[in-house]
């Protein structure tokens, strides 16, 4: 793995190696941070469609126990609740679409940077065990020079 010189390994390389270890480390320590940070924001952006998804629901079931009685209104009143209903219905119908369409993202993207952060976690690791093995592990004996 290194040059060996006549007392050991090459110093500078052994540096140089660790230095490199270091900052692979580092580096790997802020991609883990900004995957979890990522997925904070997704996960603060799911509860958020969560919560506007309960509250279209609610709004749903108060429409459908509070029917307006149609027979009481005049024709022309009809005409523009059953309008407003089919525009309603339509709505609705694009919300669902829309917020199913949100979560669905929102869980690929969750999974993804699951998938990001276990890989980050596994690199980091093995940059550890490796910095870990470098600084335990003693520098063999320097040769002995025999008198001729």
């Amino acid at each position: 793995m290194f040059h060996t010189t006549l007392l050991g390994y090459d110093r500078l390389e052994v540096d140089d190696h660790l230095r490199q270890a270091e900052l692979a480390h580092a580096r790997l320590a802020d991609e883990r941070d900004a995957a979890g940070a990522r997925c904070r924001e997704l996960e603060r952006r799911l509860n958020a469609a969560h919560h506007e998804n309960t509250g279209l629901r609610e709004r749903i079931e108060l429409l459908q126990r509070q029917p307006i009685d149609a027979a009481a209104l005049q024709e022309r009143l009809r005409g523009m609740l059953d309008v407003a209903r089919e525009e309603a219905d339509e709505h609705l119908a694009a919300a669902r679409v829309q917020a199913a369409r949100e979560l669905e993202t929102a869980r690929r993207e969750v999974a993804e940077l699951q998938r990001l952060r276990d890989r980050l976690r596994d690199q980091l690791h093995q940059a550890s065990e490796l910095l870990e093995a470098d600084l335990h592990t003693d520098p063999p004996a320097p040769p002995r020079l025999v008198a001729a």
